[in-house]
């Protein structure tokens, strides 16, 4: 029998792990990580990464998003995905950009692979920054 999402995601024995990743890790991947974190269910390690994140940058328009939806940044700075633990092995890994499937996530351990093509708002205006915020939330509202 296999357990529910509720009792996975509630298990004290190993803590579920959710990994996150866009391109940049500066807009959709840090909404993701930051919606997610504030439900703060027990048990879950969610973390957030970009295929090619480089800079120590998050864009202003998502930390104006995040504020106005209550939602901190959580000490954020991007991650580039060759930054993260090869020995985790992630329960749930989300990827938010169509380009990019597990194919490319290199030596990364994964249970499962989900993949939403959401829009990448940098360099655009506030308003569709607010368009991708809530195409995120519906995607988490839905099971993600």
């Amino acid at each position: 029998m296999s357990k529910s999402e509720d009792e996975l995601f509630n298990s004290s024995v190993v803590p579920y792990r959710i990994l996150i990743l866009c391109v940049g890790n500066t807009c959709r991947s840090i909404m993701y990580e930051a919606i997610l974190k504030n439900q703060k269910r027990a048990n879950v390690v969610i973390e957030s990464a970009g295929f090619k994140a480089k800079e120590d940058y998050i864009s202003e328009n998502t930390k104006r998003i995040l504020k106005e939806n209550g939602l901190p940044l959580y000490n954020k700075k991007p991650t580039n995905i060759e930054e993260i633990n090869k020995d985790i092995t992630y329960d749930e890994v989300v990827i938010l950009d169509s380009k990019y499937n597990q194919d490319n996530l290199n030596e990364l351990k994964y249970r499962k692979v989900i993949t939403h093509s959401v829009f990448d708002p940098e360099g655009e205006n506030f308003e569709t920054y607010e368009e991708v915020f809530k195409e995120i939330k519906s995607i988490i509202e839905n099971g993600f």
